[in-house]
């Protein structure tokens, strides 16, 4: 049944956003760095540009996947920012506690590893399966185990969640979710967070 909030049909359209989020991308980054800021006409300039890298990157359906995979969860991240300076702001009237906060290298490291591990999920979620059929050589099978006929019957023994299967997401949730990919997860923060105390503990006062 269809509803207001419905956007099945957005997904037919998918690459007229991405050229436009990449033209106005690629439009600001070169507007921003200024590169040829010395020759007249230089605004049409980065226009054309920004337009010609849209217009290409419109043509790879992987680059239009991994974009549209990305997209909503910066869009998340900006508005859950937005909502906490909002609401940080309803509590204070110092101004200079929102700049100590954007200044503080803690805050931007966590937005940088937060868009670096949404990147490569994104790329991973678009790229995956098809890297790994390219590297079996074949397509993956579900495998299972039978035990041998005994004087009791034949048994099914179960070999347990299956990573060999054709879709990329399910098998990176059972290879996250294993417990020895776990252990290994939890042993990389602890010692995160151990030398993190011991950096500061360590600072002179």
């Amino acid at each position: 049944m269809a509803t207001f909030l419905d956007l099945a049909l957005f997904q037919h359209v998918s690459s007229v956003f991405v050229f436009l989020f990449v033209f106005l991308i690629v439009y600001a980054f070169l507007n921003m760095s200024k590169i040829f800021k010395d020759v007249s006409g230089h605004n049409g300039i980065y226009a054309i540009v920004a337009l010609t890298v849209a217009f290409l990157s419109s043509f790879s359906s992987g680059f239009v996947s991994v974009v549209s995979t990305m997209a909503p969860w910066f869009t998340v991240i900006i508005v859950f920012i937005f909502l906490s300076f909002f609401v940080a702001r309803m509590f204070t009237t110092d101004e200079k506690f929102f700049e100590d906060l954007i200044k503080q290298g803690a805050i931007k490291w966590v937005l940088i590893i937060t868009f670096v591990i949404i990147l490569l999920v994104s790329i991973s979620n678009s790229f995956g399966q098809q890297v790994l059929e390219q590297g079996t050589g074949q397509t993956s099978t579900t495998v299972t185990q039978n035990a041998s006929s005994s004087a009791y019957g034949t048994q099914s023994v179960n070999t347990g969640s299956s990573v060999a299967t054709n879709d990329f997401g399910t098998n990176m949730t059972q290879t996250l979710f294993n417990p020895k990919i776990l252990g290994m997860l939890l042993i990389i923060l602890i010692s995160f967070f151990t030398i993190l105390l011991i950096a500061r503990t360590s600072e002179p006062s």
